[in-house]
């Protein structure tokens, strides 16, 4: 038994609690980033908007949405300042050369992402926060709508919808319910093409999910009756969206919808690490669309990652472990509580943290934390095998486009989408993208070749033609001429036998 053990149980104690401290202390925080969802808002539908989305305008965020993310933010204050010797956010006021803000450029997440910040700094009187937006057609960053293969999907590849989705709601839902459902909220006009199953369900989930954010599903009993079968479609649907599967050629080629945000995230780090940056926080208020797609490159593919709530935060801390003299990264995910009943209180949820060794072995971290290279790693294994990213399209996709990358100018809305979001991959080899006119323009020696060779073809294909005109006149007007004379002859001929009789 140690001395100091025999020799009194108070400096035993007093030699367990500085080993309980040094234990500790062997990992310090250095960087939080933050990403989550908006608050809860409106219902986002188009028709019967006063039925429907009431005092809020559609898609805003409402009273339970501000809640909910300045409760977030109270919350994450607590946390991060729960050693009160060392708090990691001492000071109440925002600062931003210790925090940086970012959103898309949407009022709803504009107002979510002050929300948390004021939850995190309670300082009012100096709360000026700068929060930095980008283009809404060109956010690759925390905007999914942006990426060509999201718009065909959305827009364009009917057969999906009609033939795999719709057939699955099949087996989730009747289609009696469903429109029992449209109707009870409003929906009926919008729900009634049979075609248009999915799209119905997923709106009524919409609507489902903000009516309960505040209170007023109690008024719709079908609606809140069948709201986690409209949960599963939606997660049918969005699990084909966002999920990232290896041995999918075009996934492969894509790589994973979320690697811009993750490798923003790493690139965050790094800096930190190397000392380029002042920032101890980053945060970034976007949407579902955002969220799902970052979950898929972090490999969760579960209901709650792909179809996340009101609110869902994930947690990306650097901390330094001093035993092994390395950043390692740890991972926490939470939201808000998403009815008025739970208060809309913040709470961590359940999360599986995946890693990848030297051996490109993946594993699951032990609570949430492995060593930098490792999580750096794991995430880099779903990086595109394509040069051209997220910009790829495959050939079904492309034929949907109607998008040829040899033709002039774009042929119809969708051509003019995919070249203003992709003007490197839209045109094909040896033509240039005119940015202004979104023109495909013929740029390069065999191209000019080509047409030139194009315009020879063409030049002796019309002089072909005029010779075979001028020869077949040549032949004909002897021919006609012929039968001219003989119908004169026979003219002639006709009168003299009428004079004689």
């Amino acid at each position: 038994m140690p001395y100091a053990c025999l020799h009194g149980g108070s400096l035993c104690l007093l030699i367990s609690l500085l080993s309980c401290l040094g234990a500790q202390a062997v990992q310090t925080l250095h960087l939080v980033q933050l990403v989550h969802r908006h608050g809860a808002r409106s219902p986002k539908v188009k028709h019967n908007q006063s039925q429907i989305c009431g005092e809020v305008p559609c898609g805003y965020l409402n009273a339970a949405g501000k809640m909910m993310l300045v409760n977030a933010g109270e919350f994450l204050r607590n946390h991060y300042n729960s050693n009160a010797s060392e708090p990691f956010f001492p000071e109440e006021s925002y600062n931003s050369c210790v925090t940086y803000s970012r959103s898309t450029d949407v009022p709803r997440t504009l107002q979510s992402a002050g929300c948390l910040l004021r939850g995190m700094f309670p300082n009012a009187s100096e709360f000026f926060p700068a929060i930095h937006t980008a283009d809404v057609s060109t956010d690759w960053l925390l905007r999914y709508d942006v990426i060509p293969q999201a718009y065909a999907f959305s827009h364009l590849d009917e057969h999906w919808w009609r033939n795999v989705c719709n057939p699955k709601l099949d087996t989730l839902i009747d289609t009696n319910t469903l429109l029992s459902v449209s109707r009870e909220v409003f929906s009926e006009g919008f729900c009634a093409d049979p075609q248009n199953r999915c799209h119905c369900a997923a709106t009524l989930f919409d609507i489902g999910v903000a009516m309960q954010s505040d209170g007023r599903i109690d008024k719709h009993p079908l609606l809140r009756e069948n709201l986690g079968r409209l949960r599963d479609i939606k997660f049918f649907e969005d699990s084909h969206r966002f999920v990232y599967n290896a041995s999918d050629r075009t996934h492969a080629k894509m790589g994973s919808l979320g690697q811009h945000l993750a490798q923003e995230i790493l690139k965050n780090a790094e800096n930190h690490m190397n000392g380029l940056t002042s920032y101890k926080l980053y945060h970034y208020s976007a949407h579902d669309t955002t969220i799902a797609p970052l979950a898929a490159t972090l490999g969760d593919s579960t209901t709650t990652g792909i179809t996340p709530p009101y609110g869902q935060l994930y947690a990306f801390e650097l901390l330094y472990d001093h035993e092994v003299k390395g950043y390692i990264i740890r991972i926490r995910r939470g939201a808000p509580g998403q009815k008025p009943e739970e208060g809309y209180a913040f709470s961590w949820g359940e999360f599986q943290m995946k890693c990848m060794n030297e051996n490109h072995t993946v594993y699951t971290a032990e609570d949430n934390k492995c060593p930098y290279h490792d999580f750096r790693r794991f995430v880099k294994s779903t990086k595109p095998h394509d040069p051209a990213g997220l910009c790829y399209l495959n050939r079904r996709y492309r034929e949907l486009f109607h998008c040829p990358g040899n033709v002039g100018k774009p042929p119809n809305k969708q051509c003019k989408v995919f070249r203003r979001v992709c003007p490197a991959w839209s045109c094909e080899e040896g033509y240039t993208l005119n940015s202004v006119t979104l023109e495909c323009v013929c740029s390069s020696r065999k191209c000019m070749e080509n047409r030139d060779l194009s315009i020879s073809t063409d030049t002796l294909g019309r002089n072909l033609f005029t010779i075979f005109i001028f020869v077949l006149l040549a032949l004909l007007i002897p021919i006609f001429s012929v039968f001219v004379c003989i119908g004169k002859k026979l003219r002639a001929r006709t009168r003299r036998t009428r004079a004689k009789g």
